[in-house]
């Protein structure tokens, strides 16, 4: 009898432990599984519906397994779940001496520079924004995380949040002055040097698909992969797979420009007219998707020849900064990395405009912005050779994942 048989049986170390454990058949046939997929390093699909107990099922196993395990969840809720209660609970139960880490997107974290460098140079510093910001700063003096989850009195969805935290298109990685201060640099090496890593669904994908290069170095060192709630995969991984230009992609680079300009081009403030030019042409491509379908496909929207000017007017502007940004660039390293997001944005829209065969350009339209997608029609060989890189054991699972009794769907 396997390991995980064994302390899943009815006189097992759980039922010693457990005060209301119940012996389940399933939840013992699935450890098993696991058990099985992680010695051999193989892939495994496994259905385990409401209350066979799949978490503890898969953790017990893979905790014995004495690998590099990665498990993603699918939200930061559930993540938090597993890593302070679930996770917790099992090691005190089998005694496995491992190194465990919670690791989660980078705006979760607070970006020192940006907090020093970028939000004196906003709209931030006066009224309500401005107690804010100060609570930010007597709160960076303290954390040890800099998860922002820790400062109770501003919300999660405040809009103060995206001044003081980092995207992958700003960020200015190991260039950046505050790298050996940064809080997400510190919580990617505690995950590398970590036994057991618990991420979510979005951070995983940004990792696999390497569109945040920060964390590219994760997957390649995991001996397994276990991704619960493996229903929400295929809506995921079309995601990550496509491109996405918005207006608030738009709107944050022109921002950003203008913060880098003052600080490391003073006297080139030439380049606020085409900052301001291009933000006239967003809010003008959206002004002419007003009133048509909250989503439709390019093509039909194009249809319209005020929509299609605006755009190729937002082309043109975009195109104008490029080149001003590419004279600038030599002047610091802010504007140096506004220039490569600004020709990325570029190559985004001429690729949406394109409407390769494979892919399906769509447009969004929301009541204060817009968001342009270019989204492969078939996934499944994409992520299949995404998976074939990473050699490992890959282990998915869901309480809902076949159709009709199959997997095959």
């Amino acid at each position: 009898m396997s390991q995980s048989k064994t302390i899943f049986s009815p006189e097992g170390l759980l039922s010693e432990h457990l005060d209301n454990f119940r012996y389940r058949p399933q939840q013992q046939h699935m450890s098993a599984r696991v058990e099985s997929a992680l010695e051999q390093r193989s892939q495994l699909i496994i259905e385990a519906g409401t209350g066979v107990g799949k978490t503890f099922a898969y953790l017990v196993p893979a905790l014995l397994s004495r690998q590099k395990v990665v498990i993603s969840t699918g939200t930061r809720h559930l993540q938090d779940q597993l890593y302070f209660k679930d996770l917790p609970a099992v090691l005190d139960i089998v005694k496995t001496p491992v190194s465990t880490a919670l690791l989660k997107g980078r705006a979760n974290y607070l970006c020192v520079h940006r907090l020093e460098h970028h939000v004196p140079r906003t709209r931030l510093n006066t009224g309500r924004s401005a107690k804010k910001i100060q609570t930010i700063r007597e709160w960076s003096q303290v954390t040890r995380t800099g998860e922002i989850a820790e400062v109770n009195s501003i919300g999660e969805g405040d809009p103060v949040w995206p001044a003081v935290t980092s995207t992958v298109e700003n960020c200015l990685g190991s260039e950046c002055p505050s790298y050996q201060d940064c809080h997400v640099v510190k919580a990617r090496r505690k995950a590398l040097e970590a036994d057991f890593v618990i991420v979510n669904h979005h951070l995983f994908f940004s990792d696999l698909t390497l569109k945040q290069e920060e964390f590219g170095e994760l997957l390649p060192q995991a001996d397994a992969c276990i991704l619960d709630e493996a229903h929400q995969l295929p809506e995921l991984a079309s995601d990550f797979l496509a491109t996405t230009t918005s207006s608030r992609q738009l709107k944050n680079l022109g921002e950003d420009v203008i913060a880098a300009q003052l600080e490391e081009a003073p006297e080139s403030g030439a380049i606020r007219e085409v900052v301001d030019a291009l933000q006239k042409a967003t809010a003008d491509f959206l002004l002419a998707l007003a009133g048509g379908k909250e989503r439709t496909q390019w093509y039909e929207a194009a249809a319209s020849a005020e929509t299609q000017r605006q755009f190729d007017e937002l082309c043109r502007s975009l195109d104008r900064l490029s080149g001003e940004l590419s004279v600038l660039s030599e002047r610091g390293k802010v504007l140096a990395r506004c220039q490569e997001r600004c020709d990325k944005l570029v190559q985004q829209l001429q690729q949406f405009s394109e409407q390769e065969d494979a892919w399906v350009s769509w447009v969004e339209s929301l009541e204060k912005g817009f968001r342009l997608h270019s989204t492969p029609l078939v996934i499944a060989d994409l992520f299949q050779a995404l998976i074939q890189k990473h050699r490992c054991s890959w282990i998915f699972t869901s309480a809902t994942l076949t159709m009709n009794a199959q997997f095959d769907n």
